[in-house]
């Protein structure tokens, strides 16, 4: 598990926070003045931490810039037991679980009874993914909707985003960006591009990256204990 920032700015904005231990204990740099607007984001870095300490996750390295204009990424990662033939269908569980998980995860400013899962672009896991409730996640529904689609904007808490050509998948993200809209992008790259979270998906195993900036942008709140749901076993959905 690592966190990470991304800067590119002088030497005096890359001065970060690094915690190197497998018992998660904290070395903490007092950060100057100029630097405490971004104490939310160290702030929720170290919740996060804790909790995935405290669900007996190894914490390899974590590193955070504290002055740079990056969003805080932050990865967890699962690997799946059985990546042979009978591996697809564990996979396709194992998205289903995870994205369950942080669907169950996440608080909107106004929570909605039923939540609205929105597919867009290509996706090998859209049928496992249609089939709610997913396994961990509240009560739902979910549809299929053309990238370009208004109804993104005002039908759908959540949006899973498949393959896209990159100008495609650039214009949606930004149209989401600031909305309480929790997105999921399924493959490549990184949420540098304002996605929430990122799926990096391997023939035996998932990781994912959280967008801490995007995340207080959109005003949802995401529970710590949601990088934990990658290490837990998947839960049967409700309701089936």
């Amino acid at each position: 598990m690592f966190w990470r920032r991304a800067c590119q700015a002088d030497p005096y904005n890359q001065e970060s926070i690094k915690i190197l231990s497998r018992k998660a204990a904290l070395a903490v740099r007092r950060p100057s003045p100029a630097r405490r607007p971004h104490l939310h984001h160290i702030s929720a870095g170290i919740e996060l931490l804790k909790a995935v300490a405290l669900h007996g996750i190894v914490v390899l390295h974590i590193a955070m810039a504290l002055a740079c204009p990056e969003p805080v990424l932050a990865a967890a990662s699962s690997t799946i037991d059985t990546p042979t033939s009978a591996g697809a269908t564990s996979l396709s569980a194992r998205i289903r679980h995870v994205v369950g998980g942080i669907l169950g995860h996440a608080r909107w400013p106004r929570q909605p009874e039923h939540l609205q899962l929105c597919l867009t672009g290509a996706s090998r896991y859209e049928q496992a993914l249609m089939d709610v409730p997913l396994p961990g996640a509240p009560p739902m529904a979910s549809q299929t909707l053309p990238f370009d689609s208004p109804q993104l904007l005002t039908q759908c808490h959540a949006v899973y985003i498949g393959t896209l050509a990159t100008p495609q998948r650039t214009r949606l993200v930004a149209s989401l960006v600031g909305r309480p809209i929790l997105t999921i992008r399924e493959q490549g790259g990184t949420c540098v591009d304002g996605t929430l979270f990122c799926l990096h998906i391997r023939d035996d195993a998932i990781f994912f990256e959280i967008n801490l900036d995007s995340v207080a942008r959109s005003g949802l709140r995401i529970d710590p204990r949601v990088l934990a749901v990658p290490h837990t076993d998947p839960l049967p959905a409700q309701g089936h």
